[in-house]
């Protein structure tokens, strides 16, 4: 799994007590998800090389949502097209595998339906990330978060509980920042983004809708 998933730091924390490759679904075969990996090579190389440069323009913090400049939006967006047509023979059994899941709900919008709307807003997103405010809810997030991996008095669900609870504290600290500087729509988009993996990852995961954040 890419580094670009860790980043978003619940992925780590998920991944790394996840006890299979599949979350729930039909079985998925060793052959499958071995041509599933090769599928996922040119994405996957693409973003581990975006994370480097996106840690030394965050002057190597770790970003909290995901955020791509325009330019490489639109070459992550070609290659999820490209690893999407590749992956296609084997999506009547391996449409659970980890790989598919975090990689069509992170993407999945966004190089859609959501293609145009993220082309309007997204570099402005990524420049709040430099922000004070937004900093601060990000510096908080990911504490919580770091320490919660550690933390060997809790449960599996607990973990993944808990989460799902920081991640919702960080929107709600950081939205009314983002949506100043930003505008409705691009907000909006992020939710999205951010509800789609989470609860696309985490069955169990709410994110506040909208008008619950405050």
């Amino acid at each position: 799994m890419p580094k670009i998933f860790i980043i978003f730091v619940f992925s780590a924390i998920f991944l790394s007590f996840s006890t299979g490759q599949n979350i729930g679904g039909s079985y998925c075969s060793f052959a499958s998800r071995l041509k599933l990996r090769i599928c996922q090579v040119p994405l996957a190389t693409f973003i581990t090389n975006l994370e480097k440069e996106t840690a030394s323009e965050l002057n190597g913090t770790q970003s909290a949502l995901p955020i791509l400049k325009k330019d490489k939006f639109i070459e992550v967006c070609k290659l999820f097209g490209e690893f999407e047509n590749c992956s296609k023979p084997y999506m009547e059994d391996c449409s659970s595998d980890m790989s598919v899941v975090v990689y069509k709900s992170m993407y999945g919008y966004i190089c859609n339906e959501g293609y145009d709307i993220y082309l309007r807003n997204g570099e402005c997103f990524y420049e709040t990330e430099k922000s004070p405010i937004v900093k601060k809810c990000k510096e908080t997030f990911l504490e919580k978060t770091h320490k919660l991996k550690s933390d060997p008095s809790l449960f599996k669900q607990e973990k993944i509980d808990q989460t799902c609870s920081n991640m919702n504290e960080f929107l709600s600290c950081a939205h009314t920042s983002m949506e100043e500087q930003c505008g409705l729509e691009a907000w909006k988009l992020v939710h999205k983004m951010v509800k789609d993996l989470f609860e696309g990852l985490m069955h169990n995961c709410r994110i506040n809708e909208l008008n619950q954040e405050d």
